[in-house]
């Protein structure tokens, strides 16, 4: 089976500090768990009380707790470096001038917004979230290859 390319993508993209992503290595499927509904899982505490999505989503996590083995987790967050993929972006300029302004602003307190500002100001939003989506792609396609994964 092929695994589907944005579904790695979204799950890495959608997890955030109190959840996490985990493809189902049987069905190719991408599934969300907070950490809450990962500890109620584990716990096997009484969720009657709870609302019918929170019990729906601890017995979906109470399933991946059981097959672990069925599961991958996805790269998280933290392994996208996105500060050092804004540096590439900026070097790839062909014009000396605009690279070295731009690169000037991403050093020091507040890079984000200063390279934010400098691509707005230079036209180069869509440029740079094409990189970006490209950079982000190509973490997916290397951790399906550590993982011996097919991708589409």
């Amino acid at each position: 089976m092929k695994i589907e390319l944005k579904a790695i993508v979204d799950g890495f993209e959608f997890q955030t500090d109190e959840s996490q992503a985990f493809l189902n290595k049987k069905t190719g499927e991408v599934l969300f768990f907070t950490d809450e509904e990962l500890q109620l899982a584990e716990s096997k505490e009484d969720i009657s009380d709870y609302a019918h999505w929170m019990q729906d989503a601890v017995k979906v996590a109470s399933t991946y707790l059981e097959e672990q083995d069925n599961y991958l987790e996805l790269p998280t967050k933290y392994e996208f470096h996105e500060y050092h993929v804004m540096e590439n972006f900026i070097l790839s300029f062909p014009h000396e001038a605009q690279r070295e302004e731009l690169y000037y602003m991403i050093k020091g307190k507040g890079a984000f917004s200063q390279f934010k500002r400098g691509i707005e100001r230079y036209s180069l939003t869509g440029k740079w979230y094409k990189y970006r989506d490209n950079a982000i792609f190509e973490l997916a396609k290397d951790w399906c290859r550590a993982n011996g994964l097919e991708f589409k």
